[in-house]
């Protein structure tokens, strides 16, 4: 690298990776004043339009070591692509951010750091960015304030955690996003096959997030398990009889609940 390095708010913004967080990062950056200079990624037809979309640069055939300054890469890629894109990065004297609830910040270096928005993120889908909280982990204090400071200028919701902590994070999410998406997709399945609509549950589903705004979740939990009424949870097994992946779900989540409503 010749001459002085750049704060990291000065460095170029490189983002690499066409996926589904991909296509909601540089919206982010944007609203914190930090528009992408360069991008990266395998999927040419969807890099070439992702770069197009936000002015851009797409950056191909190029070796970190070729380039004259530092740059700040965000790596919105796969968990297993991020110690192998970051390493010639951070061996050049990049700084890399990658977007990862559950890869080690180690992976991109002591002077690399994590920037995590909690939410899920799926094609074309835009969440309200406003209510995202960001969980920022880094040993460098430089990038920890920069990815601070860009995170409360989207949402205002920012919280300095450590690895360990963040795991903890993204296993919980999956547990009541996808583990709950999974759920919703069961019971299209049961309710399809029976000439229903799965959308019939969604304002059920709109009010149970809405409790847990107001309640705790053992004070808003609801159902037959709840009331230990085991008439009920026989017939819905009885119903459950053709459906075995279902009926297993169904008998797994039952005894979790009589168990903790069975608690002292």
């Amino acid at each position: 690298m010749k001459n002085t390095p750049p704060s990291v708010a000065a460095m170029p913004v490189i983002v690499a990776g066409t996926g589904n967080l991909a296509h909601h990062l540089p919206g982010m950056l944007q609203l914190a004043g930090h528009k992408p200079t360069y991008w990266m990624g395998r999927d040419k037809n969807a890099l070439a339009a992702l770069a197009e979309k936000w002015g851009a640069e797409v950056l191909d055939d190029v070796h970190p070591s070729d380039l004259t300054m530092p740059h700040l890469l965000f790596l919105a890629v796969s968990d297993t692509a991020i110690p192998v894109l970051a390493a010639p990065w951070v061996a050049a004297g990049h700084v890399v951010v990658h977007c990862s609830g559950s890869v080690a910040s180690e992976s991109v270096g002591d002077a690399g750091g994590v920037f995590y928005p909690m939410q899920t993120f799926s094609g074309s889908s835009s969440p309200d960015l406003s209510k995202i909280p960001f969980f920022v982990t880094t040993k460098n204090d430089a990038l920890r304030s920069f990815l601070v400071e860009t995170a409360q200028k989207i949402s205002g919701k920012v919280t300095v955690i450590d690895d360990e902590q963040r795991r903890l994070l993204h296993l919980s999410a999956v547990l009541v996003n996808n583990f709950t998406n999974h759920l919703v997709l069961l019971a299209e399945q049961l309710l399809q096959v029976n000439g229903l609509d799965y959308r019939s549950l969604l304002p059920l589903m709109q009010e149970t997030v809405a409790k847990l705004e107001r309640m705790s979740p053992e004070q808003a939990q609801t159902g037959p398990a709840q009331r230990a009424d085991h008439g009920v949870i026989a017939a819905h097994l009885q119903l459950l009889e053709n459906y075995p992946e279902v009926r297993d779900v169904y008998t797994l989540l039952t005894n979790s609940i009589l168990r903790k409503e069975s608690e002292p």
